[in-house]
């Protein structure tokens, strides 16, 4: 009769908790939305020319001098997403990281001036890079994510 009553005392507390953690969550995650949309934007005005940063967003495409997005890919811990700046005279890209769950001390160089000092570099220069010691996966995401933005952006918009 006691374990009955102490699965049951515990089947209480478990739920309560889980009740308890919902209602959090559900208090919280506008305000976590909102959060992470001005690291975002905040993200973007580092790395946009001030003549995008003018322009709507809405009238962002391939076919302007610049181009700008997110782009996400898969690194050691979970999702890295990126923030991108494609200028397509130079078929040059800048990337900066919106958020990640890399491990402190081994990804911590995707979210400081490593990313900064590869701005502008072209897709040979992404490829040429062998490796960063000790943050392999992570590295190889951010090459990956490079990649694809190459492969999907033409290479000269206004040829015809």
């Amino acid at each position: 009769m006691s374990s009955a009553r102490t699965l049951m005392t515990l089947t209480g507390f478990g739920l309560l908790a889980g009740a308890l953690l919902t209602a959090v969550s559900q208090f919280t995650q506008p305000h976590i939305e909102a959060n992470r949309a001005k690291q975002r934007l905040s993200v973007f005005e580092q790395i946009l020319p001030l003549n995008l940063l003018a322009t709507p967003q809405s009238e962002w495409n391939s076919c302007t001098p610049w181009d700008a997005g997110t782009v996400t890919s898969i690194g050691y811990a979970g999702e890295i997403e990126l923030a991108f700046v494609w200028h397509n005279e130079r078929q040059s890209l800048r990337l900066r990281t919106v958020r990640h769950q890399e491990t402190p001390g081994f990804g911590d160089f995707i979210a400081g001036s490593w990313l900064a000092e590869k701005d502008d570099w072209r897709a040979d220069q992404w490829a040429g890079v062998d490796n960063v010691s000790g943050a392999t996966i992570t590295f190889k995401a951010l090459q990956k994510a490079a990649e694809r933005l190459y492969v999907q952006q033409p290479v000269n918009c206004h040829a015809g």
